[in-house]
């Protein structure tokens, strides 16, 4: 499956861009790009996934929970997972819950980056914005 992997804001928030189906192999390759990206940053990094186009996820929620060793990074802030699809906002909320991650599910890359502006004072309101605009062209 198609995945991009980038800094929304340098050294303080990750963007993940997934489409269609992700196995755990994928997966594992994902962990180890957000995990050297929480290394390069100043913590806490933050990680955004635009899940909105995920078609399917494995539902091994064990394997999953092993799979994904970022978020017990201590230098991880929170993750913001957008989707309007329940089943995955269930797994990713289960595995978040089970790890005791910092988790929030949206709808919209609006709302979870306004959730991220209210939660972490720290972030540039306008360099967010103006990412913002890029992502949503």
């Amino acid at each position: 499956m198609p995945h991009k992997i980038e800094w929304f804001i340098p050294g303080r928030v990750v963007f993940g861009d997934f489409d269609g189906h992700m196995t755990l192999e994928e997966l594992a390759e994902v962990d180890k790009k957000v995990n050297a990206c929480i290394a390069e940053g100043d913590p806490l990094v933050h990680y955004i996934v635009e899940g909105v186009k995920i078609t399917y996820l494995p539902n091994n929620i064990p394997k999953l929970a092993k799979t994904m060793t970022y978020i017990h990074n201590e230098d991880l802030g929170w993750i913001i997972y957008i989707t309007r699809n329940k089943v995955m906002r269930f797994l990713a909320s289960t595995v978040s819950q089970l790890a005791q991650a910092r988790f929030r599910t949206f709808e919209t890359l609006e709302e979870g980056i306004e959730f991220l502006l209210e939660t972490d004072q720290s972030l540039n309101r306008d360099d967010i914005r103006l990412n913002l605009e890029k992502h949503l062209e």
